[in-house]
């Protein structure tokens, strides 16, 4: 596991939970967008992903704000990113839902309506990390995450989180001279094929 060290800008621990559709986001074709867009942004320089993880039905940031304000960006991306799983799930909702939930449900029942609802994120919450004893209990509670719901006995083994990263996602690391470092992982499947 990585520790970053606290930047001069602003870092916040970022949490986006899903409704309405069940057990969904580990699955790559969703997985992907939420990678593909977290990329994006922060090639416009908008935000930095520390540290992440992708549980079935949320998704857990500690980012960096950079070029926005945090609110601006969550807003932007929790639209463009219920727009996209809402147009996947356009293509695949009735025989997933039917398989988990022994009927098809949809909430929303147009694309306009979905991005006016943030489609499928009910919750999204956000704090500031102002100390090193915050950053850690946001590493903590990142990577702890998986192990509490039962989905892994040790982080290592989970695929979607930074420890991984087999999500793609862009991590920013800080190296010895102090000086940030962007890896990148290739992703498959990041954008749509309308």
């Amino acid at each position: 596991m990585k520790k970053n060290a606290l930047r001069q800008q602003e870092t916040w621990l970022v949490e986006l939970t899903m409704i309405g559709y069940p057990d969904m986001l580990t699955r790559p074709k969703y997985a992907n967008v939420l990678g593909y867009y977290l990329n994006a942004y922060q090639e416009k320089k908008q935000v930095d992903v520390d540290d992440y993880v992708i549980m079935p039905s949320r998704l857990i940031l500690l980012v960096t704000k950079r070029d926005v304000p945090l609110e601006q960006w969550l807003q932007e991306y929790a639209q463009v990113t219920a727009l996209h799983i809402r147009k996947r799930l356009d293509k695949d909702a009735v025989p997933v839902l039917k398989t988990y939930m022994g009927a098809a449900i949809k909430l929303f029942s147009s694309r306009e309506e979905a991005l006016e609802n943030e489609a499928c994120w009910h919750d999204v919450s956000y704090r500031i990390i102002a100390t090193e004893a915050d950053f850690d209990g946001a590493l903590q509670y990142i990577y702890s995450a998986p192990v509490k719901a039962g989905l892994v006995s040790d982080i290592a083994y989970y695929a979607g989180s930074s420890v991984n990263n087999r999500a793609g996602i862009i991590l920013t690391e800080i190296n010895g001279d102090g000086e940030e470092e962007d890896g990148w992982l290739d992703m498959e499947d990041g954008e749509d094929d309308d």
